[in-house]
């Protein structure tokens, strides 16, 4: 019963992409990430070169660079010493840049304390997605009736 109540809750909406205006997106890039990590560092970089901008995660390793003007958006691009070391790539915003999978906090519960190690948890993380990040709980074992793992899944997977 508890199946068909979440098959009633699903629902599927179709829009045209045509009618949707994407000009706000001529002054962003879109950077894909090598690893994930924090990106603070590309942010103090550019604003010593005078560029204001900010991030936004788009999920799949993808962040979405918001800058302020065309000029500053291509002079992000061309300077790979500002963000090469987090980044494989930055380019400008391109429709075919979709996500492919989401980041969620899965949580496990009733795990017995002997299993209870980082690497129990990032065995239990993969068998869901890519694990990226074990709770400071889990590590540090000052929680031991739950845990949780950052996952990376690819849209579409079920969890197991």
């Amino acid at each position: 019963m508890a199946s068909a109540g979440a098959k009633e809750r699903i629902k599927v909406m179709k829009w045209d992409e045509k009618l949707q205006d994407g000009s706000w997106l001529d002054f962003y890039a879109v950077g894909v990430l090598k690893a994930f990590s924090d990106v603070s560092p590309v942010v103090y970089r550019l604003y010593e070169k005078k560029i204001v901008v900010s991030s936004v995660y788009l999920g799949d390793k993808h962040n979405l660079w918001v800058l302020n003007s065309i000029k500053d958006r291509d002079v992000f691009i061309i300077s790979r010493l500002s963000w090469e070391d987090l980044f494989s790539s930055v380019g400008t915003w391109n429709i075919a840049i979709t996500p492919h999978a989401r980041l969620s906090w899965i949580e496990f519960r009733g795990v017995p304390v002997q299993c209870w190690s980082e690497e129990f948890f990032m065995r239990l993380g993969w068998a869901v997605g890519e694990p990226l990040l074990i709770e400071e709980e889990i590590v540090n074992r000052y929680l031991l009736c739950r845990g949780r793992v950052l996952v990376l899944i690819p849209y579409g997977l079920r969890c197991p």
